[in-house]
């Protein structure tokens, strides 16, 4: 459940989404934007960064951070080609 600030309002939002959820969207991002990388690489990569943010109190951002270090470790490891990495 997301909880939302306004003022001295606080809203609760049922935007809850599972941790398969947000690995899934991630792994769509990537393979609309990298075409070039094999989505089983993607999905390993995807599913590694995620355990790292996992764990942490704020889960607001587990998404972006969790898509920004998966391109970071597909090109770190070479499995970037030119192309993709030209659109990075």
């Amino acid at each position: 459940m997301t909880v939302v600030a306004t003022g001295r309002q606080t809203q609760t939002m049922a935007t809850e989404m599972t941790d398969e959820d947000t690995i899934r969207q991630v792994v769509e991002r990537l393979q609309l934007k990298y075409p070039n990388f094999s989505r089983t690489n993607i999905e390993d990569a995807a599913r590694s960064e995620f355990d790292v943010f996992s764990g942490r109190p704020v889960r607001a951002y587990v998404s972006i951070l969790t898509e920004r270090a998966t391109l970071r470790q597909l090109t770190a490891t070479g499995i970037a080609t030119s192309t993709a990495t030209a659109t990075a």
